[in-house]
């Protein structure tokens, strides 16, 4: 007889099922190993002396990307925990080997040490500390003694002196030598001290000394002998005396024409005088050999003035000072038709010396006003010569007044008479400013155009009255002058236009065929093409983005399907057919193109040239796609991905030939980002280093957790599922099949007992197969229909 629980069986069959293919996912997920930890070993002691010994370890960082290592030592039997040699490496340093020279050691001691690193692991978020194994050695014996030897100072200045020794370690190892100096009669004092390893010599800068003072010092060395004690070696006293010192006294400024006297001013004994004066220019200008110095400048300027000594013990010294030398420039003013000084005219002084025309020029400036004798008096401390200025030297002059025309130019020499003419008004007149359509029609004025007139250095700006002239009022006499002006004419109903001329007017017709012409005509604003742009097969181009510009004014359009652009000179205020406009030529697939370029002018386009970066390929030759690629040549720069060949290709707005490329490669897989230059269309293969990811060892790796999960989820599916199918479903089926098995039984009982009595023993077994295979057969029946109903409806839902 079947019960429901041969129905759950069927459901349990099926979670086993989903829980073993569980676990066959799990199995076959590639298993990520656990980080590689770092490993230290203690290595032996090398170059051991009494008194010294290195240390040395060997290490691995595993995946770790930072270690911090040093040592610990001690004397053999104490605990190895004095620290040193402590330092941090990298996985970028690759370094596996570290070092450590322990000094101040006792002789004959045997000692013990271990190398330690350390680092953070961030799993378990604190240090993580490792030790080598303990190592030891034993420091020599001191047989041969250290000697140390006071040696004579050199390069004795008035204020400094090096001094010297010469020493032998023995077998001490190492030592500390010093130096002890003061002025002689005084108590020595330590100067310096250092350790050495090393026969050989030790010298020292003995500075901050007083001139002509006399020293003394002596070379001292200390070491550690076979007890353990400090032994102190002293040279013999030496002493030398500092040279003398040698300043100049004298004034820092000075005139043309003025005695000037420089002394020596010594502290010590001097044997030999040696002055120089040397001007601007580098030229000497006097010389002497005396402790003072007497001179009279000739020229002005900045001079430099030098002394060198040497004293009685042949030690040299020098000095240098500089002293601005000035000349008086004497300009005056006066009336140009009287002759009478001007009184309170300003006066502009202006000197410009090239010394160096590789170097920035020397420059004087200044000004002031006139007094009532009409003079001005300057102090001039650049150049300045009695006999002219020259070609490289130059003095300029400018001087005005209000009743007077400015005037201003060039002179020589220290004094100057500058003549002004008596203002007048003077009146420079630009136009007329005429349209001219028709040159049969009379000229028509144009009122209201900004006229801007600029000569020398000066600009004025004013508009053109209702007879299209524009008057300008100056203070000098155009008409005898030989300035130039120049004038530009501006409208916004018009075209730009400009003159030049000299005089008080640009008013000047030409006479053609019985009419007259201005010189200066506006014309209206009209239409132009630029173009047409084509190929090199002389194909128009359609929307090529041309911009022209002229001045300060430009425009933009695109071409049609012709390869024309229009374009209206209301944006350029210029005719084009007259000047031409500078214009730039853009589109995709093609080279940009710039050029200087008239209306109606065929322009051609070259198409761009590819430019290839790559291949890219790993350390195994295999091509790398999706690498990122930057490219940059000059104010350029675009950057794309490598395809399956490893290749990155650009097409610039530029002719590849001849420019230098540099190109930036970054990829997920890289450390750092590789960079590099090539000229041309093509940088050739590349070569990258690919980091391959390796596994990682984990107690419990990340794949059997997931595949845990899932099985998981997949018991507790199932369970839910029976749970809920239980209530709804499986409880009423199971009541009915109860009840009916309670009938079944019932009607068994009642005929067993009425059989009971008619068969005897041997018929109870036959009575019994057939009830059994009564009831089989019809609870069969009905528990199967209902069982495959319900393991169906679970089995579909699972």
């Amino acid at each position: 007889m079947k019960t429901k629980k041969d129905a759950r069986w069927k459901v349990l069959v099926v979670a086993f099922v989903l829980i073993f293919a569980g676990f066959a996912a799990m199995m076959v997920t590639p298993t990520v190993l656990a980080e590689e930890s770092p490993e230290v070993t203690t290595e032996p002691a090398e170059d051991v002396t009494p008194h010294t010994a290195v240390l040395n370890m060997s290490f691995t960082m595993g995946d770790i990307e930072e270690v911090t290592v040093w040592f610990e030592y001690n004397y053999t039997g104490e605990d190895p925990e004095i620290p040193v040699g402590e330092a941090v490496y990298t996985v970028d340093d690759e370094v596996t080997t570290h070092s450590h020279l322990l000094d101040d050691l006792v002789p004959e001691t045997e000692y013990d040490f271990v190398a330690v690193l350390q680092y953070y692991d961030e799993e378990e978020e604190e240090d993580v500390t490792l030790q080598g194994n303990i190592e030891t050695f034993m420091t020599g014996e001191i047989v041969e003694e250290p000697t140390v030897s006071t040696e004579p100072a050199e390069d004795i200045t008035p204020y400094s002196a090096t001094l010297n020794m010469a020493y032998t370690l023995g077998d001490a190892g190492q030592a500390t030598v010093q130096f002890l100096g003061n002025e002689t009669g005084e108590t020595l004092e330590k100067l310096t001290e250092s350790v050495v390893y090393e026969d050989g010599e030790h010298e020292y800068v003995f500075d901050d000394l007083a001139p002509w003072t006399e020293y003394e010092y002596q070379a001292v060395l200390e070491y550690v002998d076979s007890d353990g004690e400090t032994v102190t070696l002293m040279g013999d006293v030496l002493d030398f005396t500092t040279g003398s010192e040698v300043t100049i006294d004298g004034p820092e400024e000075a005139y043309i024409d003025e005695d000037v006297t420089f002394e020596a001013v010594v502290i010590g004994e001097i044997d030999e005088y040696s002055w120089s004066i040397v001007n601007i220019f580098g030229d000497e200008v006097d010389s002497g050999e005396d402790d003072t110095l007497t001179t009279v400048f000739e020229d002005s300027g900045m001079h430099t003035i030098t002394v060198e000594v040497v004293d009685v013990n042949g030690i040299e010294d020098d000095d240098m000072v500089t002293i601005d030398v000035f000349a008086e420039v004497t300009l005056t003013v006066v009336d140009d038709e009287t002759d009478d000084p001007v009184e309170g005219a300003d006066v502009g002084l202006d000197y410009v010396v090239p010394v160096d025309p590789e170097e920035d020029p020397l420059h004087f400036s200044d000004y002031d006003y006139t007094g009532a004798d009409g003079q001005v008096i300057f102090s001039v401390d650049v150049p300045v010569f009695e006999d002219g200025l020259g070609d490289e030297i130059y003095g300029q002059y400018s001087a005005g007044h209000t009743d007077y025309v400015r005037e201003s130019g060039e002179f020589t020499g220290t004094s100057y008479e500058i003549r002004l003419t008596p203002r007048t008004e003077w009146t420079v007149e630009v136009g007329p400013i005429v349209e001219v359509i028709d040159p049969a029609d009379d000229p028509f004025p144009v009122p209201e155009a900004e006229v801007t007139l600029t000569w020398n250095d000066q600009e004025m700006v004013t508009e053109t009255g209702s007879d299209g002239i524009a008057s300008f009022a100056v203070d000098f006499n155009p008409d005898t002058d030989e300035t130039e002006f120049d004038a530009q004419i501006w409208h916004e109903d018009y075209l730009m236009n400009h003159t030049s001329f000299v005089g008080s007017s640009s008013f000047a017709y030409r006479i053609a065929e019985g009419y007259y012409f201005p010189e200066i005509l506006l014309e209206e604003h009209f239409t132009f093409e630029i173009g047409p742009v084509v190929d090199e097969d002389g194909d128009p181009i359609d929307r090529v983005q041309v911009t022209i510009m002229y001045d300060e004014y430009y425009a933009e359009d695109e071409t049609l399907p012709d390869g024309i652009a229009v374009f209206n000179t209301r944006d350029i205020f210029v005719n084009p057919y007259d000047e031409g406009v500078d214009a730039t030529f853009y589109h995709e697939d093609y080279m940009t193109k710039e050029a200087h370029v008239f209306p109606d002018e065929e322009v051609v386009l070259l198409p761009r040239v590819a430019v290839t970066v790559g291949p890219v390929v790993d350390q195994e030759g295999e091509p790398v796609s999706g690498a990122t690629v930057t490219l940059v040549a000059e104010e350029w720069q675009e950057s794309e991905d490598t395809d399956a060949d490893g290749n990155a290709v650009f097409y610039p707005p530029f002719d590849p030939e001849g420019v230098t490329f540099t190109y930036t490669i970054s990829h997920w897989d890289l450390e750092e980002d590789v960079t590099g230059t090539f000229t041309g269309t093509s940088s050739g293969e590349i070569e990258i280093e690919i980091e391959e990811d390796e596994p990682v060892d984990e107690p419990i790796s990340t794949a059997v957790l997931a595949g845990v999960g899932i099985i998981i989820i997949i018991i507790i599916v199932i369970i839910v599922v029976m749970m809920m199918r239980k209530k709804p479903v499986e409880a009423e089926e199971e009541e009915e099949l109860f009840e009916e098995e309670d009938l079944f039984e019932e009607e068994e009982e009642d005929l067993f007992e009425e059989e009971e009595d008619l068969f005897e023993e041997e018929e109870e077994d036959l009575f019994e197969e057939e009830e059994e295979d009564l009831f089989e057969e019809e609870e069969e029946d009905l528990f199967e229909e209902e069982e495959e109903d319900l393991f169906e409806e679970e089995e579909e839902e699972l």
